[in-house]
Order: structure tokens, then sequence, then C-alpha cells
């Protein structure tokens, strides 16, 4: 089949089924989460509960969907489970450091010795409950505790993103490793076995996630004084050679993958759309730069040109144009 067909082709089965597989996950996250509250006997904070429900009901059939289909299956229960429990976590741990609930040290403390914890408020409750639930259903304790602590570590070395004088090179080092190894960390949370290369698939789609999210957030990260690449950026086509940088060690391991070519071919055109975003965000700095030798200083920029409107009918039909043009082919 031609690819302009198969892109189209598949394109469209997998909206299709996006839309219905996550109708029907928000809809038992939300009861899963309730349940919970009953069990616990507290409440979740509306913007966690909501960030907890539209997370996985997003990742599960764009993205733990779409490795669980390189081994020829789609995600089953138990792993669904397991993945509310990981955005459980990992938007509590985003509360403790960005509300500043707890130290750095209480949540080594509530991470890593999880049995010797007294939880204090309902969150705390919570974070264990799903911690220790993940934690009984691992498979590979040493390898996901080392990325564990990758995490916990680049939390923590996030705090120093408010300061002014990071460093470019720490700053891309805090992000890569936050964003590589929270995806990363979802491996383990799937029954089938990966090889190598498919761990870095997981780590790579990570950087690029985050870098998309930075892309994004610029105007709120400069309002906010968060030094990330984005928001300190003042030459356009050195943030895209980044980011296509990171698009081809993507791309690189996604041909290193032992898996047929049309699942490989699928799951690259569902990870494409992931992180097409990006690539339509770096348009709109190249625009503010209009060929000069840097973007405008951030004073003279105004709020709605930082601001990426994927509804836009101009921004979707770049989205399309960059899916189209950046999944692997073979």
């Amino acid at each position: 089949m031609p690819y302009f067909f198969y892109f189209w082709f598949t394109v469209a089965r997998f909206l299709a089924r996006l839309v219905r597989v996550r109708r029907a996950a928000a809809r038992h996250t939300a009861a899963y989460l309730h349940e919970m509250e009953r069990e616990l006997n507290g409440v979740f904070d509306e913007a966690t509960f909501q960030k907890v429900v539209n997370s996985h009901s997003l990742y599960l059939p764009i993205v733990n969907d779409s490795f669980s289909a390189l081994h020829g299956r789609y995600t089953n229960a138990a792993e669904q489970e397991r993945s509310i429990h990981y955005f459980i976590c990992s938007s509590l741990l985003d509360n403790f450091f960005d509300h500043g609930t707890l130290s750095p040290q209480q949540v080594n403390a509530i991470v890593f010795e999880p049995g010797a914890y007294s939880p204090q408020n309902f969150d705390e409750r919570a974070f264990l409950f799903s911690h220790l639930f993940l934690l009984r259903d691992m498979k590979h304790w040493q390898a996901y505790g080392r990325v564990l602590r990758d995490v916990v570590q680049a939390q923590s070395d996030s705090l120093r993103q408010f300061d002014p004088q990071i460093t470019d090179e720490e700053i891309q080092c805090i992000t890569f490793s936050k964003g590589g190894n929270s995806v990363l960390l979802c491996r383990y949370y799937l029954d089938s076995d990966a090889c190598e290369a498919e761990e870095q698939c997981w780590y790579r789609l990570g950087t690029l996630i985050q870098l998309c999210n930075d892309l994004v957030d610029i105007y709120k990260d400069r309002q906010d004084g968060i030094q990330t690449l984005p928001a300190r950026c003042t030459d356009a086509e050195a943030l895209a050679a980044l980011f296509n940088k990171q698009l081809k060690g993507f791309h690189e391991q996604v041909a290193l993958l032992p898996y047929p070519r049309k699942r490989k071919m699928d799951f690259s055109l569902a990870m494409a759309g992931v992180y097409s975003p990006g690539l339509v965000a770096i348009d709109n700095l190249r625009k503010l730069q209009a060929g000069a030798e840097s973007l405008p200083p951030p004073d003279q920029v105004p709020r709605k040109a930082l601001i990426l409107d994927m509804e836009k009918p101009a921004n979707i039909a770049r989205w399309i144009r960059y899916v189209y043009r950046h999944a692997w082919r073979g």
C-alpha cells in the first residue's frame, strides 16, 4: 500500500479507537479514584483528580497501547490499573515538590522507605497506597529502583531551575533525566519484556515529551521565573537542532526494534502524533525570529505569540504535516 493511503487509513483507525478508549478510561479512572477516596477516608483536590483522569485516559491509548502493540496486543486490565496508580504517584509527587508540602528529605523517605513512613494527610496516604501497590506487582525490582531513584533526583534537581544562574547544560541534563526517566518508568508496568532498543524508545520519547511541555509553557515559565531551554531560548534554529537530534536518536532506536516492520510503522506514527506539537511550537518561534539573528527580547513578545493553540486549523494542518513527514517508514 502506498504510504499516503497507509497514513490516512492508520490515522483514521487510530483516532477512532483513541476517542472510544479514552472515554471509557476516563470513566473508569474517575470511579477508581472515588473508590480510593472512600477506602482511604479523604478526597483528592480537584486539580489532582482531573490530572490523573486526563493523563491516564490519554496515555493509555496513545503510549501504553502503542508499545503493547509492538508485542501484538493491547494493554490488559492489570497493566491499566498499574498505570492509574503511576499517575496518582506522579501527580502527587509533583505536588509535594511544586507546593513544598514535603521537603526533599521527606520525599526520599516516603519513596524509598515507605514501610517506615507515617503519613500525615490524605495525599500522603494515597501516595503510599499507590506506591506500595506498584512495588508489590514489580517483576524487575533492581532496574525499576534505579529508574525511580533517577526520577526523584531529577525532580529534586528541577528546583534549581528557579536559579537564573543555572547553565544550559545543567537545564538540559535535568530536562532529559526528568522527562526520559518518568516515561521509562512506565515500561515496568507492562507485562511484556522490553529489549534495550525498546527501553531507549521509552526514554527518548520522554525527553521529547518534556521538550514539548517546555515549549508549550514558555510564557508561563517566564512569568514564574522557571529556567527551561525554550524559556531562555534566543535562537529558534538552535532549539530546533536540539529537538531534531533527539528525534533522530528516537528513530534510530525504532529501526533497531526486533518487531515486524508494519508494527514499527504503526508505533512510530502514533509517537509522531505525541511529539509533533513541539515542532509546531518551534515553527512559531521561527516566525517570531523572522530571519533575524536572535529572537526578540521576552518583554517585547506578546502573550498570545507564545501560546500554542492546537485547535487552530493552521496548527492542526501543520501537526498533520509533521506527523506525516516524521513518522519512521523503515
